[in-house]
C-alpha cells in the first residue's frame, strides 16, 4: 500500500538544516549574519520546547495540512496514484532578554535576528527542492512573524514558514 513518508520528509529537512549549520554550510551558513548560532534543529511541536535561553535560537517543524488528489484511473482507490501537497511549518525562534536602547529609540534585536534566520532557512532549503529525492518539489509559500512575551523584559520572536511539499505516491 502506498503511503507518504511523512517522517522521512521531516528528517530530510532536519538533515539539510543541520548540515548547513556550520561556518562552511552550503549554500550558506544557517546562522549567517546572526549574533548567536542556531542551537538546535528539532522535530517537535513548538509547545514542547522548554522555555530556557540555552535552547535558542532554535528551529522546529511540524505538519499543518495535507491535501490529496487522485491522479489516475485505477480499479480501486487503494491502487490509484495520488498527488499530495503537504504544508510543513518550519518555526525559527529567537530569545531576547533585553531591549537595546540607543538614544530615545528602542531596538528589538530579535526582530532582525528572526528575519535573518527565516531568510537563511529559505535559502538553504532552496538548495535541495526535492528534499534528498523524497519529493517532486518543495518551496516556501509564506512566512509570518509573531511575538511571545515571557516576562516584562523577556520575549521570544518567532517566524513561521509555510514550506509546501509535493509528493506523488
Amino acid at each position: 500500500m502506498a503511503r507518504v513518508a511523512l517522517t522521512s520528509l521531516k528528517a530530510a529537512v532536519k538533515n539539510i538544516l543541520d548540515t548547513a549549520n556550520t561556518t562552511t554550510g552550503s549554500p550558506i551558513d544557517l546562522s549567517d549574519s546572526m549574533a548567536h548560532r542556531v542551537q538546535k534543529v528539532l522535530q517537535v511541536n513548538v509547545e514542547k520546547i522548554p522555555i530556557q535561553p540555552s535552547f535558542f535560537p532554535c528551529i522546529t517543524m511540524f505538519y499543518d495540512n495535507k491535501q490529496v488528489e487522485l491522479k489516475d484511473i485505477a480499479a480501486n482507490l487503494l491502487t490509484g496514484r495520488r498527488m499530495t501537497e503537504i504544508d510543513l511549518k518550519i518555526v525559527g525562534i529567537i530569545w531576547n532578554d533585553n531591549m537595546n536602547t540607543s538614544g530615545f529609540e528602542l531596538t528589538d534585536l530579535a526582530d532582525n535576528e528572526c528575519e535573518q534566520l527565516m531568510e537563511n532557512i529559505e535559502q538553504v532549503l532552496r538548495s535541495d527542492p526535492t528534499l534528498a529525492g523524497l519529493a517532486l518539489s518543495s518551496k516556501t509559500i509564506e512566512v509570518s512573524y509573531h511575538t511571545y512575551q515571557v516576562s516584562e523584559d523577556t520575549h521570544m520572536r518567532a517566524g513561521i514558514m509555510n514550506h509546501r511539499i509535493r509528493v506523488l505516491y
